[in-house]
């Protein structure tokens, strides 16, 4: 019986796939995932109840230091593609943001200052729960690039992150026209440490998170979605 043809783009994912799984060590049994809502994460940092905002803000400060990068949210399917890849987060500058990041901005120069670690909470898929992210971790930056307005790079980096690229149409268009940064990151082993998973109470002692189908769901999805960008990646 002849073989079943693979692309080659499958060929070289399925690859890497057993690749990964067998760098990958196994999870230790007593080891249990909590899982948290965005509300319970915010009002945690913020020391104030969560009152629902049109977008709701991937980095944030704390009510300790408002102005100072604290906590960071990795939503599924937006800014998840880019920090799978490397760890990395593209943010784009605003007011907001250029205050909160530990970047010194003078005219044309940018300078990393020191900064206290910071936490982050992985979206693991867009899931029927309401407690859909985990804690990742505790980072901080140890580099960063800028991308300007209508440059090669910056297109290749939205088209990370940004799902249905072509059908974003006028947001996209928007984006080119502003500066954005690449943060670089890397675990904190002594913060990991000296302070460990914070200690978030949740509204009731349920601390269920997404089903295991709507896990392997958000699977499926970053699966077909890495496949199809491999294949249009093999015919440009």
């Amino acid at each position: 019986m002849a073989e079943k043809y693979i692309p080659p783009a499958l060929r070289r994912k399925d690859e890497k796939l057993q690749s990964s799984l067998a760098e990958t060590p196994p999870m230790p049994q007593n080891v249990k995932t909590k899982w948290y809502s965005y509300d319970e994460i915010y009002e945690y940092f913020q020391k104030t109840p969560y009152i629902r905002e049109p977008r709701q803000k991937a980095l944030q400060g704390s009510a300790e230091n408002p102005s100072a990068l604290s906590v960071v949210f990795i939503f599924f399917n937006l800014n998840s593609k880019y920090w799978g890849a490397e760890r990395s987060l593209l943010v784009k500058i605003n007011d907001y943001y250029a205050k909160l990041l530990p970047i010194v901005w003078s005219g044309t120069t940018q300078t990393l200052v020191e900064h206290k670690p910071f936490a982050v909470y992985e979206q693991i898929s867009l899931s029927n729960s309401t407690r859909s992210f985990a804690f990742a971790g505790w980072y901080k930056i140890v580099d960063f690039k800028t991308l300007p307005p209508n440059s090669s790079e910056l297109e290749q980096a939205l088209r990370q992150t940004m799902r249905l690229w072509i059908n974003f149409g006028e947001k996209v268009t928007k984006a080119m026209k502003r500066e954005w940064v690449v943060i670089m990151t890397a675990p904190d082993e002594e913060a990991e440490k000296e302070m460990g998973e914070p200690e978030i109470r949740p509204d009731t002692d349920e601390l269920l998170g997404p089903s295991v189908t709507e896990r392997l769901q958000a699977m499926r999805m970053e699966d077909s979605r890495d496949t199809e960008e491999d294949i249009q990646a093999t015919s440009n």
